[in-house]
């Protein structure tokens, strides 16, 4: 029997939206002198560009929606952060073509980020957390909302909203 699904999709998307407007997204993809840094010490404009928007995405992952790394990040985004770099979106599809470069990229970046992926141990501990929350609760927005907090405080890069609804580990 499948399950029911416990969001709708305005909650998923109000759980974890983040700006739609050009102006919003410039202001979230503007690399720091920091990031630059960063970035730079990465080869080939390709390098330059995937790591860039990685991070980015990485950064929206816990304020936004992001599936990570399996989808295509927005052409603004690539778009904004290539101008930023001097090197053209299209060099992007050169990036995707390796999937290892991306997961080496992503460790990385958590590494850099203080995140920590999403794990069994992390899905354990929510339930337990959020088992008395539960027992009150009659909209599953707000046990979603109670789940992505904590592992925003934990520093703990947010699973996909897929796993966060259904209560299955990935």
């Amino acid at each position: 029997m499948p399950r029911r699904e416990l969001l709708t999709p305005d909650q998923r998307f109000q759980l974890l939206a983040f700006p739609e407007d050009e102006s919003g997204l410039i202001r979230m993809a503007t690399l720091s002198t920091e990031d630059f840094a960063f970035v730079r010490q990465h080869r080939g404009g390709h390098n330059c560009l995937g790591i860039a928007v990685l991070g980015w995405s990485t950064c929206a992952i816990q304020a936004g929606c992001w599936d990570l790394p399996r989808r295509k990040p927005r052409a603004p985004i690539i778009g904004i952060v290539a101008a930023q770099l001097g090197v053209t979106p299209a060099v992007w599809d050169v990036y995707a073509a390796r999937d290892e470069t991306r997961r080496e990229h992503l460790q990385e970046l958590l590494a850099r980020l203080g995140l920590v992926q999403f794990s069994r141990q992390h899905y354990r501990e929510l339930v337990d957390l959020l088992l008395p929350l539960a027992m009150q609760a009659t909209q599953g927005i707000v046990l979603a909302q109670a789940a992505v907090d904590e592992l925003r405080r934990r520093h703990v890069l947010l699973p996909p909203v897929p796993a966060l609804e259904k209560g299955a580990p990935i």
